[in-house]
């Protein structure tokens, strides 16, 4: 259950938060979670909710669009073993849609016309990586990995949502979100990553330095860029962090 007054909030770029191979590449390390001071060993309920409004936006079609959502949820996500992440999936809520700043009722995103305001994204998984930065930098980040693979535009993709609006929408009906994302700890307004590895009640995330993601097709039109923080912690309400090994 989210505690609103313990503040205990998370983003999307969950979803929820949180791949893609910008500049230098990651160096993968075998890494663990920590509970209250012990290794992770058996599966353990994590929860979240957006800290502030979480933004996507892209180009389509020469305008500029903004996703807006002020809540976000992670639904059925947990810490494994091995610095693993798994999905579950995130749920951002009270979403609109602007097209060149105005917002545009027709194409509020619905969950396929099931829920209005809401985008799902599809069930991933995780794994808490060490990146090196061109300029030798260590950060710790967690890859978030689309289970889900389509053909778009042709190609086989990770398809990490698809946002779904109503059919006089101008911009389309049913966009898919492609590509990589990663998460970064940002939480004490540290940015190099290393808080994640701080045992704490919650962890500030955003988006991490290797995540490239699109809108409908990987071209320079439609990339697509998360704006907005948020924070995760487990259930339990137990300090918790990462390890490399």
């Amino acid at each position: 259950m989210i505690r609103p007054t313990r503040g205990l909030k998370v983003t999307l770029g969950l979803c929820l938060l949180a791949l893609g191979l910008v500049g230098a590449s990651p160096a993968h390390a075998v890494m663990h979670w920590n509970v209250a001071g012990a290794q992770l060993a058996v599966s353990t309920p994590v929860e979240g909710a957006l800290d502030e409004t979480g933004i996507l936006h892209t180009n389509i079609g020469g305008n500029a669009v903004l996703w807006e959502c002020k809540k976000g949820e992670l639904v059925g996500v947990t810490l494994e073993t091995e610095g693993k992440v798994k999905g579950g999936h995130a749920k951002f809520s009270e979403c609109i849609t602007k097209i060149n700043g105005v917002e545009n009722k027709a194409c509020e995103p619905n969950d396929g016309g099931v829920n209005p305001g809401v985008i799902l994204t599809n069930p991933f998984d995780g794994l808490i990586v060490l990146h090196t930065t061109a300029s030798g930098e260590k950060q710790d980040i967690v890859e978030i990995l689309s289970l889900v693979e389509e053909i778009v535009a042709g190609v086989k993709q990770e398809v990490l949502a698809r946002i779904k609006m109503s059919a006089v929408c101008p911009i389309g009906t049913n966009i898919p979100i492609i590509g990589k994302l990663t998460i970064i700890d940002v939480t004490n307004g540290v940015t190099n990553g290393s808080e994640i590895l701080k045992e704490q009640l919650t962890h500030l995330i955003q988006t991490g330095p290797l995540t490239e993601l699109w809108a409908l097709s990987k071209t320079a039109e439609h990339v697509a860029t998360i704006l907005g923080k948020g924070k995760v912690n487990l259930v339990s309400d137990k300090n918790w962090s990462g390890t490399p090994d």
